[in-house]
């Protein structure tokens, strides 16, 4: 897939996340949704952040925390904005993960801080 299709790609589903992560009162299937949407959201744009370095011709990882690291490398991120793009990444993979309710609603307050830096990223590689 080309880059500006899966930045495009990304866009929308950054969209559709922001319908969810401001939600002041949630009910359970809007909380999944939240859930749903960040991972998908976190993925396009890893696979981005994956396409950007490519076209520089710095790409030499494909592990999530490979990527946000040749970010950082790469002056996309600071270094404040990498260790909150890798609490990202912890944070998708423990969902992936979790049949623990309550770990999942302690999640939920995280996910809706990694929103603006999420803005930040696709902005960036735009």
């Amino acid at each position: 897939m080309e880059i500006t299709e899966r930045l495009n790609r990304a866009k929308q589903a950054l969209e559709r996340f922001s319908e969810v992560v401001n939600l002041q009162e949630s009910n359970e299937f809007e909380k999944d949704s939240l859930f749903v949407r960040f991972e998908f959201t976190l993925e396009l744009l890893l696979q981005c952040g994956r396409d950007y370095l490519r076209k520089k011709g710095t790409m030499d990882t494909t592990s999530s925390a490979g990527i946000v690291r040749a970010l950082q490398a790469n002056n996309l991120f600071s270094g404040q904005e990498t260790a909150t793009a890798l609490k990202m990444v912890q944070t998708r993979n423990i969902l992936a993960h979790t049949n623990d309710e309550n770990e999942a609603k302690r999640l939920s307050g995280s996910i809706q801080t990694y929103y603006p830096l999420m803005q930040e990223w696709l902005k960036r590689m735009s």
